[in-house]
Order: structure tokens, then C-alpha cells, then sequence
């Protein structure tokens, strides 16, 4: 191509082109002549915004000198030149747009400034840049996020401790009722989280759902999180809105370390949640064996009850032996009744529960209690046909075996009905009265 060819195209580019291209120095000869310093594209994206975007100062300052709107903002997003010089950490450009009056606070369609966008990408230096020229620093966006919420969403601390230095609101809450403390939390910034009680970050303070960031660093099982909010003076006793407290949450999901740091700091061991359950009748209905041995070291009481319910009959549900044999040693009542009028070793009876019914007998649980329709423990054992059960119960010498249920009906006789030939053996070689 020739040295003439080559003038012609550069008089035919527009200045928007020469910009993109970088070209200083047809810039200025464009302008010289005349071009617009406006000069923009389809979408309403100016020279200038360009230029702020790949960083090109002399350029920017040439556009600048020429009469280029520094506060203009494209279609549809509404960005500005600051904007996009601070998302591509142009720390040059932000100080020749900050010094020929750019608006600091001007917002993009999602109601974010400038300041928020390098606060998300972790531009320290242009946070500073624009933080000491005054960007308002509580801003927040469509979705209510305000640039420290963004940091600390980033996980960006230096940033975090630059805008909380600046006064950010450290204890507002956004549009989804988070905090900065419990966004913290959520991830696991133990750094952040330092910066933000530093400043004055209230550690219990709520959101809108009634979580306390003790209790989300819970349901997250971050022991580390847990402790240094424990540390730092948590209450383990505040609870959501569902009532649960930390305790109950690090017990739901079995986090034995959890339970046993949040008891060693005094949460209160038989704290109910809305529908009534403690912590330990939730392990035994879990089948977690460390943590129910955990809550009753603590004091746990395993005769509360929950519409009937009490943790033993939880543990037999699921047929949990060990659990049971650690609930009778701290005084479980081995004849509580449930609901329908049985009582626990009934209930195991009628489950064939063998080793259930071993530890019961060892606890003290009477063999001729009957329940509502005046069956016995034999009785249901027999009526099911459990012929272990039964020989575990006539083994204790204190079975009643004629006692009769309402319809007049021995253990001996449900048996035969139900045609169990070994049981019946048992009962009549065990003395059974035939009628």
C-alpha cells in the first residue's frame, strides 16, 4: 500500500475508529479538523468510554480537552466512561476522569457505581482513588448489594477494610435482609469477619429470617468460623424464626464437634424449638449416637416430652440399642407409657426388638404392666409370634402368665389362635394355664 493510499484511508477513518485502534496521534488530527469528540457507536458507546476501557491517557486527555462528555452513559446499560475504566482497574484514566468532574455516584441500569464495580473485582487502588475524591460509599444496587456487601462477597478484605474505614454501613441489612457479618460468615472469611467486629459489627444481629451468623456458620459446619464467633461473644442461645438455636442446628445435621464446642460454651442443653423438640430428642431420632452421648453428659433431660414423645421412644423407633441403653443409664423411665397406653417394652414386644427388650428388663421396665386393652408385653410378643422375645421375658421368672387382655384372651391363647407352635411350647413349658 502506498504513503498516499495510506493518508486517504487515515482522513476516511472516524475518530471512534482511530480511538479503537489506539492511533494518538490521528486522534488528534481528527479533532483538529473538527471531528466530534462525541463521537460514538451504535449503542451510544462514546470515544471516550473506548478509551477509558483500554486505558489509552493521552488519548482520553486529548478527547477530553476537545469537549468529550465525560458523564455520558451508552444504551441499553447506562455505562459510563468511569465505569468502565474502573472495571478494567484503569487507575490512570479513573484520575483524569475523576479530575475533569466525572459523576462518581452516576449508576449503571443495575443501580451500580463506579465504586461498586471495582469494589466486586477487587481494584484496590481505584477503590481508594475514588473513595478519597468522595463516592458515596452506602450506594446499593437494584438488588440492594452496597459496595461493601460486594467486597466482602468478593472476599476482597483490604477493600473491606478501606470501605469500612470510609463508614460503610457495617450493621444495615440488605434486600434479602443480609448483613455484612452474615455474608462473612456464608463465606468463611475469618479475616473479614475480624474487620468487620473491629469496626462495630453488632455479632448477633440478625437477618431477616432470625439467623444470627453464629447459626449460619453452623448450618455450614465451619468450626473454625463457629469458634471465632464463639470467641469474639456469640449468644448460642438466640433462635431463628423456626425457633432452632445453633444447638438444635449442629444437631440436626450431625456435627458432633460443633455440638460439643457450642455446649462447652453454655448453650442451654434442653432448649425447645416452635414445634417442641430438644437437641436430644433430634439425635435420637437422627440415630446420632456421639452426639446423644454428648447432650446427656451436658445434662440433657431424656424425659421431656414432644406431643407424647419422649427421646427413648424416638431411639426405639429406629430400633437404636445403644442410644437406648444411654438414655436408661441417665434415668430414663423404662415404663413410660406411649400414647396408645404402651409402654416401651410393649412397644419392643411388638417390634420383636430382642436386644431392646434385654436392656429394658436390666433397667427395670415391668413385664406385667398392661396397656389400654389390657394386653401385656407377653402378649404382643405372642401375638406376633416372637418366639425369641418371648423366651426373653419368661427368662426373667416375673411374667404373669394368665393374666388376661379386655376380650379374655392368655398370651397362651393368642398364640394358639395365630397358630405360633413354638411359642405356644414355650408358654405351656413355662406353666401356661390352658383355659
Amino acid at each position: 500500500m502506498s504513503w498516499v493510499t495510506g493518508m486517504i484511508l487515515r482522513q476516511n477513518t472516524s475518530l471512534l475508529q482511530a480511538v479503537i485502534n489506539g492511533d494518538r496521534f490521528l486522534v488528534q488530527e481528527l479533532l483538529s479538523q473538527g471531528s466530534d469528540p462525541n463521537d460514538r457507536d451504535g449503542k451510544n458507546t462514546t470515544a471516550l468510554m473506548y478509551a477509558a476501557q483500554k486505558g489509552y491517557t493521552e488519548i482520553v486527555n486529548l478527547l477530553i480537552q476537545a469537549g468529550a462528555d465525560v458523564n455520558h452513559s451508552n444504551q441499553p446499560h447506562r455505562i459510563t466512561a468511569l465505569m468502565m475504566a474502573a472495571a478494567a482497574n484503569q487507575i490512570d484514566v479513573v484520575k483524569i476522569l475523576i479530575n475533569a468532574g466525572a459523576d462518581l455516584n452516576q449508576v449503571n441500569d443495575d443501580g451500580t457505581p463506579a465504586l461498586a464495580i471495582a469494589t466486586y473485582r477487587g481494584y484496590l487502588q481505584v477503590v481508594r482513588l475514588l473513595v478519597a475524591a468522595g463516592a458515596e460509599i452506602n450506594i446499593g444496587d437494584r438488588d440492594g448489594d452496597s459496595p461493601l456487601s460486594l467486597a466482602i462477597a468478593a472476599n476482597q478484605p483490604e477493600i473491606v477494610k478501606e470501605i469500612v474505614q470510609a463508614g460503610a454501613a457495617i450493621n444495615s441489612r440488605d434486600l434479602q435482609g443480609e448483613t455484612p457479618l452474615t455474608i462473612a460468615t456464608e463465606k468463611g472469611n475469618s479475616s473479614i469477619i475480624d474487620i468487620l467486629l473491629a469496626a462495630g459489627a453488632q455479632i448477633d444481629l440478625t437477618t431477616t429470617r432470625g439467623e444470627t451468623p453464629l447459626a449460619i456458620a453452623t448450618t455450614n459446619g465451619n468450626q473454625e468460623i463457629v469458634q471465632q464467633l464463639l470467641k469474639a461473644g456469640a449468644n448460642p442461645n438466640l433462635a431463628d424464626l423456626q425457633g432452632d438455636t445453633p444447638l438444635h442446628i449442629a444437631t440436626v445435621e450431625g456435627y458432633r464437634d460443633l455440638v460439643a464446642m457450642l455446649l462447652e460454651t453454655r448453650a442451654e442443653v434442653d432448649c425447645r424449638n416452635k414445634i417442641g423438640d430438644t437437641p436430644l430428642m433430634i439425635a435420637c431420632l437422627q440415630g446420632y449416637q456421639e452426639i446423644v452421648e454428648l447432650l446427656i453428659r451436658y445434662g440433657a433431660n431424656p424425659q421431656l416430652k414432644n406431643q407424647e414423645e419422649i427421646p427413648l421412644t424416638l431411639a426405639l423407633a429406629h430400633n437404636n440399642e445403644q442410644i437406648i441403653k444411654l438414655l436408661l443409664a441417665a434415668g430414663a423411665d423404662p415404663n413410660t407409657r406411649l400414647p396408645d397406653g404402651k409402654t416401651i417394652l410393649m412397644q419392643a414386644c411388638d417390634r420383636g426388638q430382642v436386644k431392646i427388650i434385654e436392656e429394658l428388663i436390666k433397667a427395670g421396665a415391668d413385664v406385667n404392666i398392661q396397656d389400654r386393652a389390657g394386653a401385656t408385653a407377653l402378649m404382643w410378643a405372642s401375638h406376633r409370634g416372637y418366639t425369641e422375645a418371648v423366651e426373653t421375658l419368661l427368662k426373667t421368672n416375673q411374667v404373669n402368665l394368665d393374666l388376661r387382655n379386655r376380650g379374655g384372651y392368655t398370651a397362651l391363647m393368642l398364640a394358639k389362635f395365630n397358630e405360633y407352635a413354638e411359642v405356644v411350647e414355650l408358654l405351656q413349658q413355662a406353666g401356661a394355664a390352658e383355659k
